[in-house]
């Protein structure tokens, strides 16, 4: 019994592990993509002054 709840643990901890990795990303691809459009928006509004 006391083996079967730890192997469940250890299951539902890689599931929360693969989910937080996945988000984690995510949120750096949308960081990293509203950061360089914000920089271009810099550049194109420095040309134009």
């Amino acid at each position: 019994m006391h083996n079967n709840t730890d192997l469940k643990f250890d299951k539902d901890l890689d599931l929360f592990w693969e989910i937080s990795k996945s988000l984690i990303v995510i949120l750096l691809n949308m960081y990293s993509h509203s950061f360089s459009l914000s920089f271009l928006l810099l550049l194109h509004s420095s040309h134009l002054f």
